[in-house]
Order: structure tokens, then C-alpha cells, then sequence
């Protein structure tokens, strides 16, 4: 899909205590080339979720694979999320997480990574979220997304020449009709390791509740896509 990059209506933000990511980007190899928008409902949903229950998230992140015409960036815009539910004691994560990729290939939904729920948040991804990370979804437009019950969050992308992920940056995304070009951008985003140099001020009461409930942007909603697409992707970082 072709759409002009919308750094202009995000708010970038990256890691500040983990700055890996930084060599990760220079050594290149296995490196993500793609910049990870996620939009604001998507944000403002999983946190309320994750406050409804007492049940660990797991799932996947979906939306769009996309190519700025413009500036030939490569970018993914993650706009949903679909729960694996999981039974203790009776199936692995990584068993359901199998199933519900294989559910969405059947669908033709464009699978950008997985989240989960943990109490608290760590600079590393633990072996079980690490293992996730390099074995069902590890192609790279594909990140992992951790968020902490204690109010912390990350993007995480599992670099396999060092045998270790990394928190990575991303791009909140404003919706079109919120979006002002004077005055702070308002912000969902308070996850204590992360910052951004963007003007920001925080969401009113209002704004969260209205977000909460708004529709995807149209431009980026989840559809179809193709192998063929991704095929030519991988034949272009292969440099083929």
C-alpha cells in the first residue's frame, strides 16, 4: 500500500533507557528498516483492557504494511489487536499464538506483531517473549508490544546477531480530524522509559473517552493483502 509516511500528525517517541537500538540500527544486519506508527484507540483500548481484567493480554497486532511514495520509507501502521486466549495449564502461548496466525492468514489480515501484559516492564524481553519474538514473528515489519500493569510500556524487536532484543522507537499517530498544527500534540503516551522532543501535552478526560471509542482513520484501516506484496519487499531487502 502507497501513502505519503504521516510523521506530520505523530508524535515520535524513543527509548530513553535502552539506547540499543541505536547499534542496532548502525550494525544493520537483521535491523528493522521499518518505522512502527500505532494509532491513538488502539493505545487507549489495550490500556483499558488491561485495567478491566486480571488476566495476562496475549495477542496479535494487525494493520497495514505500507511504502511512502514520496521518500521510499517502509513503514507499518498498527491499528487492531486480536486476543489469543489461553488456557493455563492446558495449551502453550506459543501453540494458541500458532493458531490464531494461521486464522489470520485464512482471513488475509496483515499480522505486524504481538502484544502481552506483564506486572512490570524490563529493559530485555524475557526467554518466553524473546523465544515468541525470533521463532512465529520474526519478520521485519513484525515488533512485539509489552505494556506493565504498573504503567510502563515498550515496543520491543528481537535482533538475532546479538542475541537480544531491544526497545525500538514509534510514532503515535494522531487521527486527521484531532490533528492541530498550532499548540502541543496531545499525548496517551506516559510510559516512564520513553521521550520525545515532539511539543506534547496530555489528553484531557474528554479527549481519552472520545479516542477510546473512535473509528479507525480509513486510510489505514485492516484489508487484504497479498503475498505477492510482501514477496517484493523481501526480494528488496534481500537486494534482489
Amino acid at each position: 500500500m502507497q501513502r505519503t509516511i504521516p510523521v506530520d500528525r505523530s508524535i515520535r517517541w524513543t527509548p530513553r533507557l535502552d539506547r540499543y537500538y541505536l547499534l542496532g540500527h548502525m550494525l544493520g544486519a537483521q535491523n528493522s528498516d521499518y518505522v512502527v506508527f500505532v494509532t491513538q484507540p488502539l493505545l487507549i483500548r489495550l490500556r483499558q483492557e488491561m485495567q478491566q481484567t486480571e488476566e495476562p493480554l496475549l495477542g496479535l497486532l494487525t494493520g497495514r504494511v505500507c511504502e511512502c511514495p514520496d521518500t521510499s520509507i517502509l513503514y507499518t501502521v498498527i491499528t487492531g489487536a486480536s486476543a489469543a486466549q489461553v488456557e493455563r495449564g492446558k495449551e502453550r502461548e506459543d501453540e494458541r499464538l500458532t493458531r490464531e496466525l494461521a486464522a489470520a492468514r485464512e482471513r488475509d489480515i496483515a499480522v505486524l506483531g504481538w502484544y502481552r501484559s506483564r506486572p512490570h516492564l524490563e529493559v530485555d524481553l524475557s526467554p518466553a517473549d524473546a523465544y515468541l519474538a525470533r521463532t512465529l514473528l520474526a519478520s521485519p515489519w513484525q515488533c512485539g508490544l509489552v505494556l506493565a500493569t504498573d504503567g510502563d510500556g515498550a515496543f520491543f524487536q528481537y535482533k538475532g546477531l546479538a542475541r537480544r532484543s531491544y526497545a525500538i522507537p514509534f510514532h503515535e499517530l494522531l487521527a486527521a480530524q484531532t490533528f492541530r498544527t498550532d499548540g502541543p500534540r496531545h499525548t496517551c503516551v506516559d510510559w516512564p522509559g520513553y521521550e520525545t522532543t515532539d511539543p506534547i501535552a496530555p489528553m484531557t478526560e474528554q479527549e481519552y473517552r472520545s479516542r477510546s471509542s473512535a473509528a479507525e482513520d480509513p486510510v489505514y484501516e485492516v484489508s487484504s493483502f497479498t503475498e505477492r506484496f510482501f514477496g517484493r519487499i523481501e526480494r528488496r531487502l534481500r537486494g534482489r
